[in-house]
């Protein structure tokens, strides 16, 4: 994993503080543990040593909707029936979860069908990590490297164009900031901020709640083609994808790709439906299928999930290279830019 991960244990508050306390984790800086939900039915805090009490197992789905998790460790005896159900689900949504070699988890053929498996020492302990997203280093490093590279060569590039940009959106609405701030949602719900310039009068967090009766999008993403909050340089900048120009250096910090699924705010993906969580199980980008096949013309966010899901399944460096050099007819067209 490219960052600690996030970890929550599910299993009794006795048996998480023993894998804790054998494991010794907050030791070694290699991860973040959120805390333990039980398997007994208690719905009683039970005392992990300083291990926080998150609830019983089937708050877990809720609980992962609205925090950051990348693995959840098993340290509770777990039939083939039960691991289904609590988390079959987790392994669909492309999380990971690590299953201790102490552990009385009952593992079957069926269990792990389309699941991929491998032994590693995670937290202290001999662990078999399983997953649903299969390990593709060489893909990742490439990826990084042309985000790095493009990224780099474009703030450069387009430097002009940005400083010309900035100035216009002070002169046109003085008011406000040149850019907008975004608390956005990343890979496994990790959160971070992101950059546009401003398209929108300067109150128009304030005014969004009196137009939701206009949404255009299906499901928890707000979309209006004719917005009164957009000025009149906005809707320039977002014809043509100017405002979004500032995302390149989000992509050079690493919170963002080039190619990858549209980032979330996180009052949007704390509404998601568990089966579209998988859209966070890789890092977002600027633009992605959604981008070359209609961008706001699509009005269904299950088919928009569908378009990043898509892309996962197939991701590769060939894949990306073509959905880069599609975006660029399909922004200086204009075409379903909002």
């Amino acid at each position: 994993m490219d960052k600690e991960p996030y970890v929550v244990i599910l299993g009794s508050g006795e048996a998480s503080a023993e894998l804790v306390s054998r494991g010794q984790p907050s030791g070694n800086g290699r991860c973040k543990l959120l805390g333990h939900f039980s398997v007994n039915g208690s719905r009683s805090a039970e005392r992990a040593g300083k291990l926080p009490h998150l609830g019983v197992a089937e708050g877990l789905r809720d609980y992962i909707l609205r925090n950051p998790v990348d693995v959840v460790m098993v340290a509770a005896p777990l039939s083939a029936a039960l691991f289904r159900e609590l988390l079959a689900p987790i392994l669909e949504i492309g999380l990971t979860v690590a299953v201790p070699r102490t552990a009385a988890v009952s593992l079957d053929r069926d269990t792990l069908e389309g699941t991929f498996a491998c032994q590693r020492t995670f937290l202290g302990m001999d662990s078999t990590l399983l997953t649903r997203i299969p390990s593709k280093r060489g893909y990742e490093f490439s990826k990084r490297a042309l985000d790095l590279i493009l990224s780099a060569c474009g703030l450069i590039l387009l430097a002009p164009l940005l400083l010309l940009t900035a100035l216009a959106v002070r002169l046109s609405s003085p008011k406000g900031s040149v850019l907008y701030r975004l608390d956005w949602v990343g890979k496994n719900g990790r959160p971070f901020t992101g950059y546009k310039f401003r398209t929108m009068v300067p109150d128009a967090d304030k005014l969004k709640g009196e137009l939701f009766p206009f949404n255009e999008m299906q499901g928890p993403v707000f979309k209006m083609t004719n917005d009164p909050r957009v000025t009149r340089l906005g809707r320039v900048l977002r014809k043509y994808s100017i405002d979004e120009l500032p995302q390149l250096y989000s992509v050079l910090k690493g919170d963002l790709s080039l190619v990858g699924p549209r980032a979330p705010l996180r009052e949007e993906a704390e509404r998601f439906e568990f089966w579209q969580r998988r859209k966070l199980s890789v890092k977002p980008g600027i633009t992605c299928l959604w981008q070359i096949r209609g961008r706001s013309e699509i009005h269904s966010f299950d088919e928009w999930v569908d378009l990043d899901l898509q892309y996962i399944e197939k991701a590769s460096f060939l894949l990306d290279l073509g959905i880069l050099l599609l975006t660029i007819p399909a922004v200086l067209s204009g075409r379903g830019a909002s």
